[in-house]
């Protein structure tokens, strides 16, 4: 049979996501980013700050794993849990820096001079 290898920190990780944006203090988050984006940025936050875990599994006892029966200490669930939470802080933070940016006077004076650049095209030097 072949095997196969599982990342267990995944599915962890995964799990407690989850219940974290199902529960109602997320909701306006979710709704100011689309939920795969925000759960995508989400896991790549917290995958890059824990050390991996893995299991090879023969491939018919990978695909009935389930995460819930994996034995995590609780320490590990709620170091995994502040991270999703501080991956929150962050994204939420880079959005409102990004929506800023957009109405920054710098975006507003690099608009006015393309404008500008557009009147001194040659097109319009010989109407």
């Amino acid at each position: 049979m072949s095997k196969t290898i599982i990342n267990l920190s995944l599915s962890m990780v995964s799990e407690e996501l989850d219940k974290i944006l199902d529960s109602e203090l997320f909701t306006l988050y979710t709704q100011a980013l689309p939920e795969s984006e925000l759960r995508h940025k989400l896991i790549i936050y917290v995958l890059s700050r824990i050390p991996g875990k893995y299991a090879v599994l023969e491939e018919a006892e990978a695909h009935h794993l389930n995460p819930a029966q994996l034995d995590w200490a609780s320490e590990q669930r709620q170091h995994i849990r502040a991270l999703i939470q501080q991956g929150i802080e962050q994204v939420i933070a880079q959005m409102k820096e990004s929506v800023e940016a957009d109405d920054s006077p710098s975006r507003q004076f690099a608009s006015d001079s393309v404008e500008s650049e557009r009147n001194l095209m040659p097109s319009n030097w010989f109407g």
